[in-house]
This record gives structure tokens, C-alpha cells and sequence, in this order.
């Protein structure tokens, strides 16, 4: 994520941009490790 944000650093609305796409992939990295904590349980 750093290294995309320094490529558009003095851009602000990229900046946000790479934030927002960091953050989303972030949460789908936690939603598929709690599938996956469900699945081993049950």
C-alpha cells in the first residue's frame, strides 16, 4: 500500500483512491479468514 500511495503522492484524490482499495482488500482478508475459522469449527 505505501509504495502505490508514493507513485500518486501528490495526487490526493489517488492517494484516497489506493486508501480506500487497501482498506477493501483488508476486509476481505478478515471476512475470508473468519469463513474460514467457521468451516474448521464446523
Amino acid at each position: 500500500m505505501l509504495a502505490a500511495q508514493h507513485e500518486v503522492y501528490d495526487d490526493d484524490a489517488k492517494v484516497l483512491q489506493t486508501a480506500r482499495e487497501a482498506r477493501a482488500d483488508l476486509a476481505q482478508l478478515f471476512e475470508a479468514d473468519r469463513l474460514d475459522e467457521e468451516a474448521a469449527k464446523g
